[in-house]
């Protein structure tokens, strides 16, 4: 019962978060270390990295180390205000594309020398799509790359806390990565069709997923060792995609209804706790909202979400620490676009 005088609790929502005007520019990541510490990581409209942090109150924009020539972060992720990790590609003078590590030391952002799987050729392309901080000796990124004979590789990295290398892994491409410790967790993607393994402790190890013809895995989120979810899309009628949602449980894969229309895809996923989930991404059939589907434990639903001008889509989320909000991050026709849960 509330006490006299007091005003009732307001439901959380999904509210537009105002950020500084970046035409052109995009972002594909984002990370909350605080309620008062996130990152949000993309691309500018020069085709330079682009980096912004929320101190608590408003977004700004964070200077990056100069590039050779174009690059972009595709993903950030963070386990204290002083060890935050980006990941992303950049492209060469030459026209080559080779991987991305960016670490954040609390002071400045520094590259680190990541590995590449092919090099020498102009149309040689190395990049990593998903991080995971576990700890400052413990992070994981994964991604792929193609050599100009058009192989096609699963590219997983690993930083013991001074170096990066490559770890074996199963597949043509990974998109997402979710561990649950340093013994267990998964990695999802997709090159052709989609694909999720496994790691236990010592082994990356392809598992079966439900057929479907030409779909694929964005994101992944490992509850525990024997609970995980994966998102992404399908093919569709006229659409080219519609979301596609699936949960392993009981040793195995199985899809679950989205609960939403046919239309759209759906890019990451992450929990405020089992009974809370939340996906998102781009609906086709909405010129002014992003897709928000939310899991309350039993089912999947849409939430309507703000209403944003010029076809957004989201392309990552993140929990909050020690609180029940979340933020989002993507774009739209005219530039990046944040989104908070509160």
């Amino acid at each position: 019962m509330l006490a006299a005088g007091a005003a009732p609790a307001l439901a959380a929502s999904w509210q537009q978060s105002p950020e500084p005007a970046l035409p052109g520019s995009s972002l594909a990541g984002v990370a909350a270390v605080s309620a008062n510490d996130a990152w949000a990581a993309g691309q500018d409209g020069n085709g330079k990295p682009l980096m912004e942090h929320w101190g608590g109150s408003s977004w700004t924009v964070v200077g990056t180390p100069a590039l050779p020539a174009a690059g972009s972060f595709q993903s950030v992720s963070g386990d204290s205000k002083k060890d935050v990790w980006a990941v992303g590609d950049m492209t060469l003078p030459s026209g080559e594309e080779d991987v991305l590590a960016e670490h954040w030391n609390g002071k400045k952002w520094k590259v680190t020398t990541a590995q590449n799987l092919f090099t020498g050729d102009p149309t040689d392309q190395n990049s990593l799509r998903s991080v995971q901080v576990l700890s400052p000796t413990d992070v994981w990124a994964v991604g792929g790359a193609a050599n100009a004979q058009g192989k096609h590789v699963t590219l997983v990295e690993r930083w013991n806390g001074s170096s990066w290398s490559v770890v074996s892994s199963p597949g043509d491409g990974m998109t997402g990565v979710s561990m649950a410790s340093d013994a267990f967790g998964w990695a999802a993607g997709a090159f052709g069709n989609k694909i999720v393994a496994s790691w236990n402790g010592s082994t990356w190890t392809a598992t079966r997923t439900p057929p479907g013809l030409l779909s694929f895995f964005n994101g992944v989120l490992t509850e525990s060792p024997t609970t995980a979810w994966a998102v992404g899309g399908q093919a569709h009628g006229i659409d080219p995609t519609a979301p596609l949602i699936e949960r392993f449980a009981k040793s195995k894969w199985k899809v679950v209804p989205a609960g939403t229309s046919d239309f759209g895809t759906l890019h990451a996923i992450a929990a405020l706790t089992p009974d809370d989930i939340w996906a998102v991404g781009g609906d086709t059939s909405s010129s002014t909202r992003s897709l928000l589907l939310h899991w309350n434990g039993t089912a999947w639903s849409q939430d309507t979400g703000p209403s944003v001008s010029g076809n957004p889509t989201l392309l990552s989320v993140a929990a909050v620490p020690g609180t029940s909000q979340l933020w989002a991050v993507g774009f739209t026709d005219a530039g990046p676009l944040i989104e908070r849960y509160a």
